[in-house]
């Protein structure tokens, strides 16, 4: 029988890789996105397609523009707090710095769950 071997990462090294190539072979399974702030539709997102289509795709249509740039990046162990700005351009609205945090949570060298912090409720008037 042949046996598939998950190469072991650090859980830094799996949200680097996140952010870099939003890739979702880094996802558990069971994976939950919580967006606390965004003005999407709904704040919980499950599982891949979720994040990358429903949660990215609500984004894409509000926004022109939507980058961002980390600033800090805490090892809590199993967890990983990201501090950083997002540069969004609200459709009819102007350039924007909204500061953001993400928190990671790994389990079985994946991503099992990110809890997303922002608030856009300004965006659009400054």
């Amino acid at each position: 029988m042949l046996e598939t071997v998950r190469q072991t990462r650090f859980p830094v090294t799996l949200v680097q890789e996140w952010y870099e190539k939003s890739d979702p072979s880094l996802l558990s399974p069971d994976f939950i996105c919580t967006a606390v702030g965004y003005g999407t539709k709904q704040s919980v997102y499950k599982g891949s397609e979720g994040m990358l289509k429903e949660f990215f795709g609500e984004i894409g249509d509000k926004y022109d523009e939507w980058s961002l740039t980390m600033d800090r990046m805490i090892d809590a162990g199993q967890s990983i707090i990201v501090l950083g700005k997002y540069d969004s351009k609200p459709k009819n609205g102007e350039l924007t710095k909204l500061p953001f945090v993400h928190v990671w949570d790994i389990s079985d060298s994946r991503i099992r769950s990110v809890t997303c912090f922002t608030d856009t409720s300004n965006s659009s008037r400054q």
